[in-house]
């Protein structure tokens, strides 16, 4: 059975291949190229595809590794169905988010604690997801060039999608990240 990375997928640093040159995903999809920490290509997959040995539950994408013991495949996972009825700012934030668990580590990190049998603190789960917001608000702004108005669009996605107790969590750091009151925390 293969291990996998278990960071939350609730929602691509400027990690991406090239910054704000968009290659296609292996789906054709056109995603953002993304690498992890280590400069291996991250892959675009859905959470059906045969070709990946998958088995789990992907709300709207997921920063994985496909592996038994070592760490290799860095992979994006997403549900197809999420594509189809999301507004294109919350697609750029989900995907920029999750590239943003392997470009810093943060995947391999959850990886090996899951790897070993450590359990991460909620606290750290949480610290780790905010990592992944405020960069890939700074994203929003800084790469793609969305302005405050498409973070409202955003909030009002992220709130019909999760429930309000995450999305308070999880929007003051979005909105912090994207007016640049919170520097990036890499």
């Amino acid at each position: 059975m293969n291990k996998l990375a278990t960071t939350a997928a609730i929602a691509l640093t400027n990690m991406f291949i090239g910054h704000a040159a968009f290659a296609d995903g292996s789906d054709g999809s056109g995603f953002p190229a993304c690498s992890d920490d280590r400069g291996e290509t991250v892959t675009y997959h859905s959470e059906d595809d045969p070709t990946i040995d998958y088995k789990g539950m992907v709300m709207y994408a997921g920063a994985r590794y496909l592996d038994l013991d070592t760490i290799s495949t860095p992979v994006i996972i997403y549900d197809e169905s999420f594509l189809d009825g999301a507004p294109q700012v919350m697609l750029d934030f989900t995907m920029a988010h999750e590239c943003f668990h392997l470009s810093s580590g943060d995947a391999r990190y959850a990886y090996e604690a899951d790897l070993t049998g450590v359990s991460m603190s909620g606290d750290e789960k949480f610290r780790l997801e905010n990592r992944a917001n405020c960069s890939a608000a700074h994203d929003l702004r800084d790469i793609w060039g969305y302005k405050p108005e498409d973070v409202s669009v955003l909030e009002s996605e992220m709130r019909a999608r999760m429930s309000n107790r995450h999305a308070n969590k999880f929007m003051p750091i979005i909105q912090s990240c994207f007016k640049n009151e919170t520097p990036r925390p890499y």
